[in-house]
């Protein structure tokens, strides 16, 4: 389809398929279209331009690049390695296969690259609690260290109490003795009274 004979038309449209990486409304799609209508009038003359069925059609071309390029998924990304494994090894490429094959490990989660900050092993060496602070008290200084440990806390508490599941704080209220208990601390002392006789 080619582009709409109306020059507003078009252009409204090429706006609204911009409009959600701006942050656009419809009615701002409108206006800056070079319609002359403004605020909640603009809104409703957007709404009724994308009920015409020459916008929606153009609106729908313009937007299928677009639709077919994000239904790529993991399962389609592998059904082409899975291709081009079957062509790499008729083809004796070997380490073509074998980098297929590892970037499908990732992709489904089974090969999983591990990255270190800092020196290599840098903490693995140290044992205690003491043997940490040491080691952070050699790079940074002490009251830096403490209010970077004091933020480290801090966000710990965040998301623990993001994670937390919130219990009524009001304990349970005792139970009333009532007319029941007395009854029966009466016929306890009653009993009592017999048995010391």
């Amino acid at each position: 389809m080619p582009a709409l004979k109306n020059v507003k038309h078009e252009q409204f449209v090429q706006l609204i398929g911009r409009s959600a990486r701006h942050g656009w409304t419809q009615g701002e799609c409108y206006q800056r279209a070079g319609f002359r209508s403004g605020g909640h009038g603009a809104e409703v003359n957007a709404s009724k331009l994308l009920k015409r069925t020459d916008i929606r059609a153009r609106l729908g071309e313009l937007s299928a690049p677009a639709f077919k390029k994000s239904q790529i998924t993991v399962e389609s990304l592998l059904a082409e390695l899975e291709a081009n494994i079957v062509g790499a090894t008729v083809s004796g490429q070997h380490g073509a296969v074998n980098g297929a094959v590892a970037l499908m490990g990732k992709l489904r989660g089974l090969l999983i690259d591990r990255v270190e900050v800092g020196g290599v092993d840098e903490f693995a060496n140290l044992g205690s609690v003491a043997d940490v602070a040491e080691r952070l008290l050699g790079e940074t200084e002490p009251g830096k260290l403490i209010e970077l440990l004091d933020d480290l806390r801090d966000e710990v508490m965040r998301q623990a109490a993001d994670r937390a599941t919130r219990v009524d704080e009001t304990p349970p209220l005792a139970p009333r003795l009532g007319d029941e208990f007395e009854r029966s601390l009466a016929l306890f002392r009653a009993e009592k009274g017999k048995r010391s006789r």
